[in-house]
Parts: C-alpha cells; sequence; structure tokens
C-alpha cells in the first residue's frame, strides 16, 4: 500500500534545484510514496524572516502546515529542502511554546480564511527514506547497486540542528546509512555538517567561498566521486562556485549530485529522469561509476 504525505516543494525546487524536485518525484514513484501538492503554498521565508521578522515568518511557515492540515490532518507534511523542514519545524514549536506568538499567528492565519491546530508532523524526504519507509525497502527496489561509487555525504546544518530528529546532531549517519544500502562507499568526511556559508554569497561572499574551499577540499582529499546534499542552498554553493575557488589547473572540478539523484541511480531510473544533464558540473563520471543507468 502507498504511503502518502502531504508534499511542499518550496521555492528552489521550481527554480535553481529543478533537478531535486525531479529526481525526488522519481524516488517517491519507485518506492509507491504518493506525494499530494500543497496547493497555494508560500515561501517559508527562509533565513531572512527569521532573522530580522520572525513573527512574520513564523506566520508564513504556519500558512503551509495550515494548508497541509486542510488537505488531510492525517498526513505529515514533507519537503526536500533543509531550510523549510527547519522553519516549519521552529514555527510549529512556537505554536505549541509560545502562548502570545500563536495568537498573533492565529489572528494572521484567520485574516486569510485559515486556522491551524498544530498538529502536523514535518518530514524531510532523506528521514521518509531512513526511517518512516525503512531502509530494507529501499534495499529490495535497487537493481544498479553503486559499488566502485565512492560518495561524501554532506548534510549542511539545518536537518540536524537545533532540531534533530534522531541523528546525531554533531555526527549524523541517516544519509551514511542510505548512500551504504544502496552500495556506495561513503567516504570519511569530518565537515559533513558544517555550513556552506549559505546567504553569506550575498553578503560576505568571502568567508563563503573560504567554507565551500574548505567543503571541496576535504572530499578531495578522501577521494570522493561527488559530494551529494540533501539541500538545495547547499548545492547552489558547492556546484556554482567552484569557478571562484583557488585551484590548479590539475585540479578537477568536484561533482555535487542530490542524494535522490544517487537514489535514483540504484534504482536504475534514467539519469535524465533525475535531471542529470543540466548540471554546471558534469555528473557524468557519477553515472559511469555507478553503472551507467539507462
Amino acid at each position: 500500500m502507498a504511503q502518502e504525505y502531504a508534499y511542499f516543494p518550496g521555492c528552489s525546487n521550481s527554480a535553481t534545484a529543478r533537478a531535486y524536485e525531479a529526481s525526488a518525484r522519481a524516488v517517491a514513484r519507485a518506492l509507491d510514496i504518493r506525494l499530494r501538492d500543497l496547493r497555494d503554498w508560500n515561501c517559508c521565508g527562509a533565513t531572512s524572516y527569521s532573522a530580522t521578522r520572525p513573527i512574520t515568518g513564523h506566520v508564513l511557515n504556519a500558512r503551509n502546515l495550515a494548508l497541509s492540515e486542510a488537505l488531510d490532518p492525517r498526513l505529515p507534511l514533507v519537503t526536500t529542502c533543509t531550510g523549510c523542514y527547519l522553519n516549519m519545524v521552529k514555527a510549529n514549536k512556537v505554536i505549541e511554546q509560545d502562548a502570545e506568538a500563536r495568537a498573533a499567528i492565529d489572528r494572521s492565519l484567520a485574516a486569510g480564511g485559515l486556522s491551524y491546530s498544530g498538529g502536523t508532523r514535518v518530514r524531510h524526504l532523506l528521514q521518509v527514506l531512513t526511517t518512516e519507509l525503512a531502509l530494507d525497502a529501499v534495499a529490495r527496489r535497487v537493481t544498479s547497486p553503486l559499488r566502485g561509487l565512492k560518495v561524501a555525504p554532506y548534510y549542511g546544518c539545518q536537518l540536524v540542528r537545533p532540531y534533530s530528529d534522531g541523528d546525531n546532531p554533531d555526527d549524523p549517519i541517516s544519509l551514511d546509512r542510505l548512500l551504504t544500502t544502496l552500495g556506495a562507499e561513503v567516504v570519511p568526511y569530518p565537515p559533513k555538517t558544517r555550513c556552506c556559508g549559505g546567504m553569506l554569497m550575498v553578503s560576505h561572499d568571502a568567508v563563503a567561498i573560504d567554507l565551500i574551499d574548505e567543503l571541496i577540499g576535504w572530499a578531495e582529499a578522501c577521494g570522493a566521486a561527488t559530494i551529494t546534499t540533501i539541500c538545495p542552498l547547499c548545492y547552489v554553493n558547492l556546484e556554482g562556485y567552484q569557478g571562484r575557488l583557488k585551484r590548479s589547473a590539475k585540479q578537477r572540478r568536484m561533482p555535487i549530485s542530490f542524494f535522490t539523484q544517487i537514489v535514483g541511480l540504484a534504482f536504475g531510473i534514467a539519469p535524465a529522469e533525475l535531471g542529470i544533464g543540466a548540471e554546471l558540473v558534469s555528473l557524468e563520471p557519477v553515472v559511469a561509476l555507478a553503472g551507467g543507468a539507462k
């Protein structure tokens, strides 16, 4: 029987992370996971509102949670974006713990004809695959084990901190376990929870470039064929700014992948269906090492 989730794609998946959207949906279909799209959803506010207008940010997220509850109050709400995940979980916490903030949020929702009880459970797709679905179900779907593919698992900083849900916030292993289940070799990757720079690329780009340089340098030193990420903003920073790193002519650019693309390759899904082919740093070497899924 298919597992059902309300689905919040977030803004990035229709812009810089369209490959994430395509591969997430392809993997969900392969695992018989039904994603029920929210209608008329809005941006989660990213990091901007959280820092400058927190109540407004919570209202934005409460509205999406209310839309999910209206769709079906029994369904968890799943997203592929760690920033969206963090903001929606945070909004739930505020609604539960801060009566004054909740009253303000309720007034704003009511002005738009909505209400929210506070009961919608928020999940990241990685959590669905590794805890709710169980890795045995993932293993049964593998048709092209990724033997010989060395992967650096990159969690970033928003899924496991500050609201870790089962994973060790300092040394999470859920993505590692998923990759191992697919047959890939997980390389030791000490900076797997360090920040990619996030929106510092806008305000303090030199700091962000240093952070990216460190993350890619570690992956190179570990012999990884790709860094795989669970966050669309991390993907943009790691892939899009490699041209600004201080690299010798002999150093290759590091392919960056979404974790759902790696899962899809192990499932034998065609690279084009996973959004592979439009990236700035080619994933062709990764596809070849993964067995060249057709």
